[in-house]
């Protein structure tokens, strides 16, 4: 209907239909103008997760409702409820973060230039992976265009794999639908991982309506789905909020854990003798941290089959071993995942070049500190760590380690 109308608008007019190039062109600009004129924002998601049984990890059929505030100068209010009970809540005020678990009944405070702002997801209580993922997404730089936010926007949008499919309703809003599909570069015949992101934006607003994440696997002849469906209800562009919007009291009972206490404080090696470890590899071998030492440098990285930006990483560590092994460098992968068989499987349909070991009970990855994967550790020839990267952040991390590693291998 809608390429008729633009068709018969086309011939009325004497000009040609725009393309669909140009319609996601339109959309695009429509967005990140839509994302500018944002100060404030009121609103409700609704997400709802379904996920069968993947290898050792159970079926998920969950949903959670948000309740968001923002506002300029990092003011962020999140309440995440279950079944209509309270169960985590994080607000920000701009200076500092209080997060409150209702599950722990515990709460804690601390402030903002206390985590990386690239790091700002870091949480230091609550570990539900949904409210995390919110408070990412809708922290006070999502009102800036060229914040996280607005940047993934337009990059789905603009990105070649994105495509502008129509129109469609969503909760009375007439919508543009977007879909970009994304398949892992190292998929074989047998085994297929595909992850498929549709967007739908108010045509009035150009903010979004509903977010939809379907994740596709496909093993042999078999085959599994998981989605993950967010709805933003409840709507609100620039109300008005007070700063008492963002003030949080945890309610009575609730215990403070400071945010200097062991249980939180992430220890750092940098600078540190890396600990010393042995560990069962793929090929059958046992391999210990000492058998590298005439090595110039140790990329050792923790990681998971299950992790996408652990997979999103590989291809990096792929070629730094192919570029500098000759060198002097070893890139050496600690899998976390719950058996071997499992990690077994994964490099036998996705082969690497570099030392794959498992960390059968975890006890490497305690050594280490780790809490989150991908974590790469820099290790010289000494034995000493001299630098760790948590997460992958793409172009800009590669640059860092090859920087570091022209400082080792020369």
């Amino acid at each position: 209907m809608l390429g008729m109308l633009m068709c018969l608008s086309a011939i009325t007019n004497g000009c040609a239909a725009p393309t669909m190039a140009e319609q996601a062109t339109s959309l695009a600009n429509n967005v990140r103008a839509a994302l500018e004129n944002l100060n404030a924002l009121s609103l409700v998601v609704e997400v709802r997760e379904d996920s069968p049984k993947f290898g050792y990890r159970p079926a998920v059929q969950r949903a959670v409702r948000f309740k968001i505030l923002m506002r300029d100068g990092a003011r962020l209010r999140v309440e995440a409820f279950e079944e209509d009970k309270p169960f985590a809540t994080i607000v920000c005020n701009g200076g500092e973060v209080t997060e409150w678990d209702a599950k722990k009944s515990m709460w804690t405070r601390y402030e903002v230039s206390s985590i990386a702002a690239e790091n700002t997801s870091k949480r230091l209580l609550v570990e539900d992976h949904l409210l995390n993922f919110l408070s990412i997404a809708f922290d006070g730089s999502w009102v800036d265009a060229g914040g996280p936010f607005g940047k993934w926007l337009e990059k789905l949008i603009t990105a070649p794999e994105t495509r502008l499919i129509g129109t469609e309703t969503i909760d009375g809003k007439h919508c543009d639908v977007v879909t970009m599909k994304i398949k892992d570069p190292d998929s074989q015949v047998s085994v297929a991982m595909t992850e498929t992101y549709t967007l739908y934006f108010d045509r009035r607003t150009h903010l979004p309506v509903k977010k939809k994440k379907v994740f596709d696997m496909r093993v042999l002849l078999s085959s599994k789905r998981s989605t993950t469906d967010f709805l933003f209800q409840d709507l609100r562009a620039n109300p008005t909020l007070s700063d008492d919007a963002f003030v949080f009291t945890p309610p009575a009972g609730s215990t403070f854990i400071s945010a200097d206490a062991p249980r939180f404080k992430k220890p750092s090696l940098d600078g540190k003798r890396a600990p010393n470890f042995k560990l069962p590899s793929v090929d059958g071998s046992t391999v210990s941290l000492e058998d590298y030492k005439d090595r110039k440098a140790i990329l050792l990285v923790f990681w998971a089959t299950w992790c996408g930006p652990c997979k999103e990483e590989m291809p990096t560590l792929r070629k730094l071993h192919d570029e500098f092994a000759k060198k002097g460098l070893a890139v050496i992968g600690v899998s976390t995942d719950k058996s071997m068989p499992i990690v077994k499987w994964f490099f036998k349909q996705q082969p690497r070049p570099y030392t794959i070991l498992h960390d059968t009970k975890g006890d490497v990855r305690d050594l280490y500190f780790v809490q989150g994967i991908p974590q790469t550790f820099l290790i010289d020839r000494s034995g000493t760590v001299v630098r760790a990267w948590y997460g992958w952040s793409g172009e800009a991390e590669e640059a860092d380690i090859r920087s570091e590693l022209a400082k080792l291998l020369e």
